[in-house]
């Protein structure tokens, strides 16, 4: 019979929560699934963790909602649900992070509020016919502009990694009134300047232009990067040294992996 407990431990450097789960004597051909429950809404899925083959993981969430308190459930196939202590991710800024990459930000939101939503739409002369057709195509997502303020070094190089490779990212507020987002700009262009032009001032305006807003995490089937030895575990197989030592000839290999 199956036994299972998972523990959530933050992660500060990525705002992010780092779930160990612990399963024993787990059915042969048996999954398991990850979910986030915050309040009182409906659990939603964790990145990467979906379908898993049951048994002892490390999963980071970088979804985990900033200020709010968050709970994670872990569903077997074979019926267990086991759920584990709720955990609160502090922060006094917002944050933009692309968890594939493994790229954080702290950041302060300045403008985010004017969301559009297009239609797509084309206006044609049918011969013999002097009314107009209008041919509708799918509607498109919503839109919003996206400004940000950076204060660090850090943060600035950071997002500008994001941005370089034109994947979506996600953007979390911390004050509990906007819902947290996966954004794409889609602008031609992004800017950045310094807002006070001195040598020690280290705050960048960031113009992100238009971005698409996603309505669900559009890379949800994609792991988080991770950085841990469960990271390292999950990685090989079978479950060795020698394993570890035939995929990376160094400590250094592993390091500048993506697990």
């Amino acid at each position: 019979m199956t036994t299972a407990t998972i523990t959530p431990v933050l992660v500060p450097s990525a705002r992010s929560v780092r779930l160990s789960i612990a399963v024993d004597a787990a059915g042969v051909g048996e999954t398991m699934s990850v979910t986030r429950r915050v309040g009182t809404a409906v659990p939603a899925a964790v990145m990467g963790a979906t379908g898993l083959a049951a048994g002892s993981k490390v999963i980071t969430d970088p979804e985990a909602p900033l200020n709010r308190a968050a709970t994670w459930i872990v569903t077997f196939s074979g019926g267990l649900v086991v759920e584990s202590d709720p955990l609160t991710v502090t922060a006094a800024l917002a944050s933009i992070s692309d968890p594939v990459l493994g790229a954080t930000a702290e950041c302060a939101v300045v403008d985010r509020d004017s969301l559009t939503r297009t239609q797509r739409a084309e206006v044609l002369m049918v011969e013999q016919d002097p009314e107009p057709w209008v041919v509708w195509d799918v509607p498109v997502g919503k839109s919003m502009p996206v400004t940000m303020l950076t204060l660090t070094p850090a943060a600035e190089s950071a997002l500008d990694r994001m941005l370089a490779t034109g994947d979506p990212i996600l953007l979390r507020c911390v004050c509990g009134n906007h819902t947290d987002r996966w954004i794409q700009p889609v602008d031609d262009e992004t800017s950045v300047t310094r807002l006070v032009k001195r040598p020690s001032d280290t705050s960048r305006l960031w113009d992100l232009g238009l971005c698409v807003v996603y309505s669900t995490n559009p890379r949800l089937d994609e792991a988080a990067r991770g950085n841990t030895l469960g990271d390292l575990y999950n990685a090989v197989t079978p479950k060795t040294l020698g394993a570890i030592a035939d995929r990376w000839p160094t400590l250094g290999a592993i390091a500048e992996d993506d697990l």
